[in-house]
């Protein structure tokens, strides 16, 4: 699944490089640069993994935006709020947008999935709005957590 969700978000950065309608293949085209990350964290020492990544990111400054794939802990982890505030906490110090897509372990891994999906609606709904961006974001009617 995240090889699937990785290939989606591929195929939509190669496919926003257009400029002007140009095809992809064209070397006028914009080249956009942006970091994927997920499955993370999963505990103490990956926490503290990632807020020196956020600090090193944000030092170089070399991405567009940010995507983090899921699974902000382990499946099988009990699905408590503070974990979701804890993680959104850290993502929001990236300086450049970031993404979430809702992994399993937040929801599907859950005891009370409807209980989770509203922590991480809370929580990450929308998430990219913490921060200005220049492309136009659409969000599936049904399912807002899904977007485009």
């Amino acid at each position: 699944m995240k090889k699937l969700i990785f290939l989606c978000i591929a195929v939509f950065a190669l496919l926003s490089c257009k400029k002007d309608n140009d095809v992809i293949d064209n070397p006028k085209a914009t080249t956009i640069v942006f970091t994927v990350i997920g499955d993370v964290p999963y505990d103490l020492t990956q926490r503290e993994g990632l807020v020196d990544l956020i600090s090193k990111h944000n030092a170089q400054n070399a991405s567009e935006f940010i995507v983090h794939v899921g699974d902000i802990k382990p499946g099988k982890d009990p699905c408590n709020e503070s974990v979701y505030q804890d993680v959104s906490t850290l993502l929001q110090k990236f300086k450049k947008p970031t993404f979430i897509v809702l992994g399993d372990n937040e929801y599907n891994d859950c005891d009370n999935p409807t209980q989770a999906l509203h922590f991480w609606n809370t929580n990450f709904l929308h998430f990219n709005e913490h921060w200005t961006f220049n492309h136009q974001i659409s969000y599936q009617n049904n399912r807002n957590e899904n977007f485009s």
